[in-house]
């Protein structure tokens, strides 16, 4: 069902939010969530399970949820308890990712060339949400510590990454050389199993050693 709607939406026109297995944002990040995805006007897919510490599912569906969301984004959002996220990140239709910024998920956007919105929760994620937006500049963090994002804050970052302004495009073209040095990193592997986490410890090793050089790679492509 999914795929075919996202085979309904423009190319690179659709966010996709999801925030992992283990954690799921606090009811009140929830709402300000929501309010920012319905206020962008943006196509998405919200992968929206119920909200840590959450009492406030009524049984009515998505309880959790700003009352009528549902009914308002119909058409352009899709709300999910689960999605296939490799072939959502593969698809063309999808233009950014608004993650958790756990490391898989990141990789994962990023083996596809996708710019991060990133809302770390617990953990190594708030290093890696750093990482992503100060040495590879493919990343927008959105709340650092235990604070929350607002959703007048969401929603700007939205337009940044989705829109066409310069930052926004730059994100993209940093994104997709990135995609490009973990295909290589994963090139010279002819044993499939284990590539992966090869071009994992390819790319954070050259990130953390500053030798992962996206502007030289800019200029000769």
């Amino acid at each position: 069902h999914c795929m075919k709607w996202l085979d309904s939406k423009p190319e690179k026109s659709v966010l996709y939010v999801a925030f992992g297995s283990q954690m799921q944002p606090s009811p009140s990040q929830t709402i300000e969530l929501a309010t920012a995805l319905e206020a962008s006007g943006r196509n998405f897919i919200w992968v929206n399970r119920p909200p840590k510490n959450s009492a406030t599912n009524n049984g009515n569906g998505n309880g959790w949820l700003p009352s009528g969301f549902e009914q308002r984004i119909h058409g352009r959002g899709l709300l999910l308890e689960w999605a296939p996220q490799l072939e959502i990140l593969s698809h063309k239709s999808t233009g950014a990712f608004l993650s958790h910024s756990g490391w898989n998920s990141v990789v994962e956007s990023l083996i596809n060339g996708l710019p991060v919105l990133a809302l770390p929760m617990m953990g190594d994620q708030h290093f890696i949400a750093k990482m992503l937006e100060e040495e590879t500049e493919v990343c927008i963090g959105l709340a650092s510590g235990s604070s929350e994002a607002k959703y007048k804050e969401i929603l700007e970052t939205i337009e940044v990454v989705m829109g066409e302004t310069s930052k926004g495009k730059d994100m993209k073209t940093k994104a997709c050389e990135i995609k490009y040095l973990l295909g290589e990193a994963k090139k010279d592997n002819k044993i499939f199993k284990g590539a992966s986490t090869k071009a994992m410890d390819e790319f954070l090793s050259a990130v953390l050693s500053k030798s992962c050089n996206l502007a030289s790679f800019g200029e000769a492509n």
